[in-house]
């Protein structure tokens, strides 16, 4: 079988890993990505070294799918430890275990410590368990891999406090990007469900609570089925096996062919394979089918077990996200957010891991404040990230909570990226600040034109970046024709593309460098990767172009208001502005105008404070609860930079609590 490059990649990571003393080692592969297969070949290049290896699992569906991939990939045959099945006498080389067998003493104790090698553990989330350490202790000596598709645990407990490293993961959004695996869209149902009466267990609802609970809604839910899951090959996970039957029934009554399958089901591999040759429609299971089971043409999955694993904290819809391609309402998996990350300040863009697109449920309602810099609405137990006026470091509440601050709060609104620079000098940017903003190129001999008014103070400085570039150009002395200023004159210099002719033949044209590559009047999105200081460096002749200057003022102006009709310039010199510590919003003009004035007002300020009782400032609204819909997207860093109404924030998102 041949492997694909992130699976090879994965292998040579493993064994690397082993290679360097990381004797314990993990591997993360999101389901449907074939981590079967690559331990296979693990497998394979241990046995080839002459090496025995144990296969560790908790369900026997898991043993026999890993003999029956290993034979299928590497053609290596195995022996089976489990129940009554033993290894012991047997010629093969790898063997597949059960936990629940391998952890009793009486089987351990008939082991030499040294008998393995190396042990698979395969969903490896569970090592953490007291039979798998049990058994692991025993062949301590043996090179371990642990393979998943879910490294976070649900009782939040660290899996690197056995792992040594992580050899190799690859997401589920990277999967998805690659054409691996198939986009997930994910709908809700109109489905009031009192959930009140419903215990919790270990930080989770109550799972024999849950059955009774759904079935007042259970034929609401085939109704909606029958439209919404027509057609498509459907799985529905549910709490109990009891309810799992009465919603097979129901369904099957809809007319809709159904079967149920659990643990104790006796024709258990019947109607797996029946479904699968596709007899029925919907296959209804008790989470039974949540590991080891592989059907790729299932297209439609059901999931009627409730859960508080990962709570909902989500945004209006009014409210954007900033992608690497702008700012959206709208993301995809595995596309790039941009998250903040709270440890060191700093944003970056990293894969949406999943989205969320929902009515407000009926215990939710909006928390909203509006002011001059701020415009936030987000459902009252969103994550918040705050800080107070000590400044001791960023730190969370829900919005209900932060709204109870009568002191107010600091919410992070820009960070810094890390950016490696553009290779220009400072001039050049300045110019490139000047084409952008009082400059035009002639579409018929491509030469740039900048114009500034004669009694402008920022003549020389125009000159002088002119100069420094090392341009030859002209300069003129224009009427400027005005009927308001009809006495007033103009400047006007002029550089040719090419290089010169004639004399000055030392200096040359504004094409012959790095600058082209630069230059557009959108704000190209190769200047993205500016640094800091380059970036002021722009914004200082942006500035002085088109910004609202305040001459004659005794003290140091600390804010910049920044004015064009261009709203892909404005929006892009926002994106970065807060990826380099500036708070940054954008306002729209249109009374008396033809085109909006896009404004965008900046601060080099990474905070915005909120919500004060005695200084003014807007205080938080918790608005009634109204039918609406919400939505949010999850990423590794656990936050999100948002818009809303222009002006920016950022703020938690949808993770584990």
């Amino acid at each position: 079988m041949q492997l694909r490059d992130y699976q090879l990649q994965a292998v040579d990571a493993v064994h690397k890993e082993w290679a360097i003393g990381h004797r314990k080692t993990l591997l993360v592969l999101p389901t449907g990505a074939g981590k079967t297969i690559v331990f296979a070949k693990v497998i394979e290049d241990e046995v080839t070294q002459g090496g025995r290896v144990l296969v560790l699992a908790h369900r026997g569906v898991l043993l026999e799918q890993a003999a029956d991939k290993l034979a299928a990939a590497t053609g290596l045959g195995c022996a089976v430890e489990k129940a009554e099945e033993s290894c012991r006498g047997s010629f093969f080389s790898v063997v597949v275990g059960s936990v629940q067998t391998l952890m009793r003493e009486k089987r351990l104790s008939t082991f030499p410590k040294n008998y393995f090698s190396t042990i698979i553990v395969d969903e490896t989330h569970h090592v953490l368990a007291d039979s798998y350490q049990r058994v692991l202790e025993h062949f301590e000596g043996a090179q371990v891999l642990g393979v998943t598709a879910t490294p976070d645990r649900g009782d939040m407990r660290n899996l690197g406090t056995y792992f040594d490293s992580l050899a190799y993961e690859y997401t589920l959004p990277r999967a998805i990007k690659d054409g691996y695996l198939c986009k997930i869209e994910a709908q809700t149902i109109p489905l009031k469900l009192d959930l009140t009466g419903v215990a919790q267990q270990a930080g989770d609802f109550k799972t024999a609570d849950l059955g009774s609970a759904l079935d007042p809604y259970l034929h609401q839910i085939a109704e909606e089925m029958a439209i919404c899951c027509a057609g498509r090959k459907t799985v529905v996970f549910l709490p109990l096996i009891a309810t799992g039957k009465k919603f097979t029934d129901i369904l099957n009554a809809r007319g809709i062919a159904a079967v149920e399958v659990n643990g104790g089901s006796p024709d258990r591999a019947e109607i797996l394979s029946d479904f699968s040759c596709g007899r029925y429609s919907v296959l209804c299971n008790a989470m039974l089918l949540t590991e080891g089971w592989d059907q790729p043409d299932v297209d439609c999955i059901v999931v009627l077990r409730p859960t508080k694993i990962r709570s909902l904290y989500c945004l209006d819809t009014k409210t954007e996200v900033l992608t690497q391609e702008g700012w959206k309402n709208y993301v995809e998996i595995g596309e790039n957010v941009a998250a903040f990350d709270v440890s060191n300040g700093e944003i970056r863009f990293v894969p949406a891991t999943g989205t969320i697109r929902r009515p407000l449920q009926a215990d939710e309602y909006f928390c909203s404040l509006s002011g001059p810099s701020t415009d936030l609405r987000v459902t009252n137990r969103h994550r918040m990230i705050y800080d107070n006026k000590r400044h001791k470091g960023w730190k969370i509440k829900t919005a209900e909570e932060l709204a109870k601050l009568q002191d107010g709060a600091h919410i992070p609104v820009s960070g810094q990226g890390v950016f490696n620079g553009i290779p220009l000098t400072d001039d050049e940017i300045r110019f490139i600040g000047w084409v952008m903003t009082d400059g035009s190129i002639n579409k018929h001999n491509n030469a740039i034109s900048i114009t500034q008014n004669e009694n402008s103070p920022y003549v020389e400085n125009i000159e002088k970046c002119i100069k420094g570039c090392g341009f030859k150009y002209g300069k003129h002395i224009i009427d400027h024709n005005s009927q308001f200023h009809p006495s007033s004159k103009k400047v006007l210099w002029t550089i040719s593309r090419g290089e010169p002719r004639g004399r000055d033949k030392h200096l040359q044209g504004w094409g012959e460098g790095k600058i082209p590559y630069y230059l557009s009047k959108d704000l190209d999105v190769s200047l993205f990767d500016m640094t800091e200081i380059q970036f002021d460096t722009m914004l200082e002749a942006i500035h002085m172009a088109d910004g609202h200057k305040q001459n004659g003022q005794s003290w140091t102006q600390r804010s910049y208001h920044i004015g064009k009709g261009n709203k892909s310039f404005i929006e892009r010199l926002q994106i970065m502005a807060i990826q380099r510590g500036y708070r940054a919003n954008i306002s729209v003009e249109t009374a008396n105008r033809k085109k909006p004035l896009y404004k965008l007002h900046l601060k080099k300020q990474d905070f915005a404070k909120v919500g004060s009782v005695y200084d003014g400032r807007p205080t938080w609204i918790k608005e009634p609860h109204k039918i609406e819909n919400c939505w949010c997207v999850e990423n590794e860093l656990e936050t999100l930079v948002t818009r809303r109404n222009g002006k920016v924030a950022i703020v938690g998102n949808c993770v584990r609590p």
